[in-house]
C-alpha cells in the first residue's frame, strides 16, 4: 500500500473513531496522530488526503476549525 492511500487510510479511521458535529480534530491534530502511527504527514498532505477522500464520497465535513 502506498504511503498517501495508508495516510488516508488512517486519517478515515481516526475521523470514524474519533470525530462527530461535536467532536474536531484539526489537521496538526491528525499529523500528531498519525506521527504516533510512525506515518510522517505535514499539514498540507493532511488537507490533500481529505480532499481525496471527499471526492471517492466519504462524508467528511471541513470547517476552519477542524
Amino acid at each position: 500500500m502506498g504511503s498517501t492511500v495508508l495516510k488516508a487510510h488512517y486519517i478515515l479511521d481516526i475521523l470514524k473513531k474519533e470525530t462527530d458535529s461535536k467532536h474536531r480534530l484539526t489537521a496538526a491534530e491528525l499529523s500528531l496522530r498519525l506521527m504516533k502511527e510512525g506515518i510522517k504527514a505535514e499539514r498540507r498532505s493532511i488537507y490533500r488526503a481529505v480532499r481525496a477522500l471527499q471526492q471517492q464520497g466519504e462524508s467528511i465535513v471541513t470547517t476552519r476549525r477542524g
